[in-house]
């Protein structure tokens, strides 16, 4: 169960940290004990991978820390719950957290994702708009982008590469052709 808090503040300290995963190393920022970004190395170095969560945050005044976060890094591929910060505009929040409903070992396409969010208009089409948020999306794995696929059932864009979202999938349970 994932406890969700929104925030719109302009200035934040978020401490950060590289912790293992089953997927390799993961980098995790927090913001009082609340997870605000997920990431995972895998195509990158650290430092790259750290420049592209700070950019993440742009027009937000941030006071970047290292720290140790084995505790909260443990948790994540548990049951267990987790405290996360969604920090976005309202439209990519709600994208998000229609992100949240899909189940563990399933898949949508992008367009059935844009029609299942709460304050979208049905009879207009959303589906770019929806990938755009879901491409912004600051806490992978967690809120569960990954499990977005092509509407012809093909994997791609996924910033931590298209090997790495088959993997989670595959973890997760879906039969991928």
């Amino acid at each position: 169960m994932l406890k969700i808090y929104c925030n719109q503040q302009k200035e934040l300290k978020i401490n950060y940290g590289f912790e293992d995963s089953p997927f390799g190393e993961m980098l995790i920022m927090t913001v009082d004990d609340k997870i605000c970004y997920l990431g995972f190395v895998n195509n990158y170095s650290k430092e790259e991978v750290l420049n592209i969560a700070k950019k993440s945050f742009k027009n937000l005044a941030i006071d970047f820390m290292s720290a140790d976060l084995k505790d909260i890094g443990k948790t994540i591929f548990t049951n267990s719950s987790k405290n996360i910060l969604l920090i976005g505009t309202p439209f990519q929040i709600d994208v998000w957290q229609a992100l949240i409903k899909i189940d563990k070992g399933t898949v949508l396409s992008y367009e059935d994702l844009a029609k299942s969010v709460d304050g979208i208009d049905s009879n207009r089409n959303y589906t770019r708009a929806t990938a755009t948020a879901i491409a912004n999306n600051k806490i992978s794995y967690l809120i569960p982008c990954h499990r977005v696929i092509a509407k012809n059932g093909s994997i791609h864009n996924y910033l931590w590469g298209a090997d790495l979202k088959r993997k989670i999938l595959t973890y997760e349970g879906v039969n991928l052709k």
